[in-house]
C-alpha cells in the first residue's frame, strides 16, 4: 500500500514539473530559435524571420506581443533592420557562444558572447512566449 502510494506522488510530482516546465520559456527552445534566427538573418530570409520576431510598436489593435507582420510596411522595416543588426553581430565576429540564460513564466534572456580575437561583445535577446511560439522581443 505504501509503496502504490509513493509511486503515485511521484508519477503526479513529474507530471506536475513536466506541465509546467512546458508552460513557460526554457533554454533549449530559447537556443534552438535564437540559432535559428541566426541562420534566417545570415541568409536575409526576412519574411521567415518575421515570425520569430515579437512585435514592439504601440499600436492599440495589437494588444499582445505577436510576430511581427511583413505584409506590414513599417512592420516589414524593422524585420529587416533586426535581421541587418543580428548579421553585423555575426559577421564581425570569428565565434559567438551562449553564455548564461535566465527566464521567469513566458520570459527569458539568453546572453551571447561573440568573439573576434581578443575582443568580445555580450548582447543579451530577450525572448517572450506567446502562443506557445518563442519570439525575440529585443536585443542590446
Amino acid at each position: 500500500m505504501k509503496l502504490k502510494i509513493s509511486v503515485f506522488i511521484l508519477v503526479s510530482l513529474f507530471l506536475t514539473i513536466s506541465i509546467n516546465s512546458q508552460n513557460g520559456i526554457n533554454e533549449a527552445e530559447v537556443k534552438a530559435s535564437l540559432t535559428n534566427l541566426f541562420d534566417l538573418s545570415k541568409s536575409k530570409s526576412y519574411e521567415e524571420a518575421s515570425s520569430s520576431l515579437a512585435y514592439d510598436g504601440k499600436d492599440e489593435k495589437k494588444t499582445d506581443k505577436i510576430a511581427l507582420n511583413f505584409a506590414d510596411k513599417k512592420e516589414k522595416k524593422s524585420v529587416k533592420r533586426k535581421c541587418k543588426k543580428i548579421k553585423a553581430y555575426l559577421d564581425l565576429s570569428d565565434s559567438y557562444e551562449y553564455d548564461g540564460f535566465t527566464g521567469k513564466d513566458n520570459n527569458g534572456t539568453l546572453k551571447v558572447n561573440f568573439k573576434s580575437g581578443d575582443q568580445e561583445l555580450k548582447i543579451s535577446f530577450t525572448f517572450v512566449k506567446v502562443s506557445g511560439k518563442v519570439l525575440l522581443s529585443s536585443f542590446k
